[in-house]
């Protein structure tokens, strides 16, 4: 019985006081004024439509590279040179989304210019990045993958579609071979109310006081 109650207060604690964030998948991606496969002898995949605009491709439908794995050549990854691209992604499952990672693939390669930063959109609410680097570096001595944390008046919103856009980069062009997207899948995380926090810290007390009992 002891246990039992243990186990009850413990679960109780675990539920209003944390959720885990976990990897968001997206099915299909839409990108605005892409390289054509080959430019620059980079090459990438893509299973939907694409529609010729001017010198670029605008990409609709379908998935390939940017969501098939993290890159380990120049022959899976996308290299843009308009400045105006712009990526829309299509979660497999409405989320609230805390963490965006781009990862490219440069390694002896001098073209592509390091990201660092970027727009992300979420139900209509645009805000402006800068992003952190990391990862091995490339023939220009900076890491090749980006990664943005997103504010809280973007991380608690769910949704099912994320716009990237506005890109700003230190060279004429850029790569990008995956999009990792972190968060909650359904629900946004709660903001604690000042009952939850009370709850939690009397669940917590309640457990340190049946320890010493028993």
């Amino acid at each position: 019985m002891q246990k039992y109650i243990v186990f009850v207060i413990f679960f109780s604690l675990v539920t209003c006081c944390s959720l885990q964030a976990a990897t968001i998948g997206f099915s299909t991606y839409d990108v605005y004024h892409a390289d054509p496969t080959g430019t620059g002898g980079w090459s990438h995949t893509y299973t939907g439509t694409k529609t010729a605009s001017g010198s670029y491709l605008n990409y609709t439908g379908g998935s390939g590279t940017l969501n098939d794995g993290i890159p380990t050549s120049e022959q899976n990854t996308q290299i843009f040179y308009a400045a105006d691209a712009a990526i829309t992604l299509h979660l497999s499952t409405t989320a609230s989304i805390s963490v965006i990672e781009l990862y490219g693939f440069s390694p002896g390669n001098t073209i592509p210019g390091n990201i660092t930063g970027f727009d992300v959109v979420i139900n209509g609410v645009r805000r402006t990045y800068s992003s952190v680097a990391f990862g091995s570096l490339s023939a220009i001595n900076v890491p090749v993958n980006e990664r943005v944390t997103l504010d809280s008046t973007q991380n608690t919103l769910i949704t099912s579609t994320i716009i990237i856009d506005h890109f700003t980069y230190d060279n004429g062009v850029y790569c990008i071979g995956e999009v990792v997207l972190t968060g909650t899948a359904g629900t946004p995380p709660p903001v604690p109310e000042p009952s939850t926090m009370a709850l939690c810290g009397l669940t917590l007390g309640l457990m340190l006081f049946l320890r010493r009992k028993f």
